[in-house]
C-alpha cells in the first residue's frame, strides 16, 4: 500500500487501522484458511473439542448453508422445522463460540428463533457491515459456501451482540421488511410504466402503483402503532428523530435493521453519523 499513513487509514472500511486491514487479507488469502485437519494438526484434536466453534450460516428461501470456522466443514439442511433440528443436534455436540445467520429478508426469522430457543449464542448478522468487512479482506467473490465461512470469520473477527427476540420489535422487523418490499415493488412498477407505449399497460401499470402505494401507507400507520405500544421502541423512536434528516421512516427501519441501538445511550444515538441507513 502506497502513500501516507492518514491516506491509508481514510481508505479502509469500517474505520479500521490498515495493519487490521492487512491481517483480514492475509487472514482470508492463507491457502490453509478454510481447510481441515493435517497431519500436523492430528495432535491438536482433543484440543479442538474444548475450541469455542465460530458458526457461519448463509440463509436461503429452501436451504442452510453452515460452515464451522475452526475445523473447516461445509453442510447444508432444509429451511424447515426439519433442518432446523438437524442443525440443532449438529452443534449441540460441540462448544458454541457464536452463530451468526445474515439477515435475509425474512427467510432467517425462523432458524434464528430455532436457535435461540435451543439455547445456541446465535447472533443477526447486518449484510451491510458483513460487505465492509468482506472489502477490508480484499474479498469480492460472492457464492453461498463463501458466504457461509464469511459469516463465521466475521463472528471471530468482530463482536456482535446477541439476538434478542423481543416480540414487540419482531413484529416492527416484519413490519419494515413488508414495506420495504412493497417499496421496491412500487419502484419497479413505476419504472416500467416509463417504458412502455400501449395505452392499456400504462393504465394498468397505475392501478397497480396506485394499491401499492396504498398498502404502503397502511403499513406505515401500522408500524407507528407498533413501536408506540412499546414503550422502549418509542424511546428509540423519539430519539433517532431528534436527529435531524431522520423522519418516521428511516426511524423504523434503523429500529428493525438496526437493533444494538437498544443498548446504545441517548448521547450515542444522537451521535452524527452514528446511525446510519443501510
Amino acid at each position: 500500500m502506497t502513500g501516507s499513513p492518514a491516506a491509508a487509514e481514510a481508505r479502509t472500511p469500517l474505520g479500521m487501522s490498515p495493519w487490521l486491514s492487512k491481517e483480514l487479507r492475509r487472514i482470508f488469502h492463507s491457502p490453509n484458511g478454510c481447510q481441515g485437519s493435517t497431519p500436523h494438526q492430528q495432535g491438536r484434536d482433543q484440543r479442538m473439542t474444548q475450541i469455542a466453534f465460530h458458526v457461519g450460516i448463509d440463509v436461503a428461501k429452501d436451504r442452510l448453508d453452515v460452515a464451522i470456522l475452526e475445523t473447516g466443514e461445509l453442510f447444508t439442511v432444509d429451511n424447515t422445522e426439519a433442518g432446523y433440528a438437524a442443525l440443532v443436534e449438529r452443534l449441540s455436540d460441540n462448544e458454541i463460540g457464536a452463530i451468526g445467520v445474515e439477515a435475509s429478508g425474512g427467510y432467517e426469522r425462523a432458524v434464528l428463533k430455532a436457535l435461540w430457543q435451543a439455547g445456541l449464542p446465535v447472533r443477526r448478522i447486518n449484510p451491510h457491515r458483513l460487505r465492509q468487512f468482506a472489502r477490508a479482506a480484499g474479498i469480492n467473490a460472492k457464492n453461498d459456501r463463501i458466504d457461509a465461512r464469511l459469516i463465521a470469520r466475521f463472528l471471530a473477527t468482530l463482536p456482535v451482540h446477541p439476538v434478542e427476540l423481543d416480540p414487540s420489535l419482531q413484529l416492527v422487523i416484519e413490519l419494515v421488511t413488508a414495506r420495504r418490499q412493497l417499496q421496491a415493488e412500487l419502484s419497479r412498477v413505476n419504472n416500467q410504466a416509463e417504458h412502455v407505449r400501449d395505452a392499456a399497460l400504462k393504465r394498468l401499470a397505475k392501478r397497480r402503483a396506485t394499491r401499492l402505494s396504498a398498502d404502503i401507507l397502511l403499513l406505515d400507520k401500522r408500524i407507528a402503532q407498533a413501536i408506540a405500544a412499546d414503550p422502549a421502541l418509542a424511546q428509540r423512536d423519539r430519539l433517532l428523530r431528534s436527529t435531524p434528516s431522520v423522519g418516521p421512516v428511516l426511524s423504523a427501519t434503523l429500529i428493525a435493521l438496526l437493533p444494538e441501538l437498544g443498548r446504545l445511550s441517548n448521547r450515542q444515538i444522537t451521535r452524527p453519523g452514528r446511525a446510519r441507513p443501510l
